[in-house]
Formats: structure tokens, C-alpha cells, sequence
């Protein structure tokens, strides 16, 4: 059986949804340290992965997944 077919291409959205729900938790903690509001925290990591959808859509090079992502939480 080849495994290659399973694993996601880099880039992919397979691939970026996984490396995003992997760190999500680590995301949601950066956040709540940004702000106190249950629900902004929320709020913001929508936000977070709806800009990181477009973002690949859009075919922008982004070397650090994590880091990227925090960028987009603190702006």
C-alpha cells in the first residue's frame, strides 16, 4: 500500500488545515494573552484561519505557519 497518497501535499489545503488544527491550541493561548473577551478570542481565530484560507488562495509563500498566524492574531 502506498502511504504517499495519505500524506498532504505541502502547501495544500490538506496540509495547512492539519498544521493549523495541530497548533490550535497553542493559537487560542497566544490570543487569550492578546485579549480577555471569551468570545473575541474566538472571534480571532476565525479570523486568524479565514486569513489564512484567502492567504493560500492567494498562493502567498508563508514559511511559518505558527508564526504567520500569530502575526495575524496581534494585527
Amino acid at each position: 500500500m502506498n502511504n504517499e497518497k495519505n500524506q498532504p501535499e505541502s502547501g495544500s489545503m490538506k496540509a495547512v488545515s492539519a498544521e493549523f488544527i495541530k497548533g490550535r491550541h497553542a493559537l487560542m493561548g497566544f490570543i487569550r494573552l492578546l485579549v480577555r473577551d471569551h468570545h473575541a478570542v474566538d472571534d480571532i481565530f476565525q479570523e486568524v484561519w479565514l486569513t489564512l484560507v484567502d492567504a493560500l488562495e492567494r498562493k502567498v509563500e508563508i514559511n511559518d505557519q505558527a508564526k504567520w498566524c500569530r502575526g495575524v492574531a496581534r494585527n
